[in-house]
């Protein structure tokens, strides 16, 4: 299901907190194309002429590579506490 929404929306979010004085927390708004990437990691370490034939072996139906492209980070610490 969520490499289905990422794959519809083409954006997604992480975020850390925490809980513990001083508290803070990092929120990343991501751009996260999501393609299959077998083939080019194959072609990368393999050879450009092996691509086809190690993104067909290895190239598994469900599984996805994701690569975010970070579009805006926000980061909160509650200095006052210190």
């Amino acid at each position: 299901m969520k490499g289905h929404n990422l794959r519809r929306e083409g954006r997604a979010a992480l975020s850390v907190a925490n809980p513990e004085p001083p508290y803070s927390f990092v929120l990343v708004e991501v751009r996260c194309p999501v393609r299959p990437w077998a083939g080019r990691i194959g072609g990368r370490y393999m050879g450009q002429e092996r691509t086809d034939e190690f993104g067909d072996r290895n190239g598994v139906a469900g599984e996805l590579l994701v690569r975010l492209h970070p579009d805006k980070v926000t980061a909160a610490v509650d200095f006052d506490s210190f």
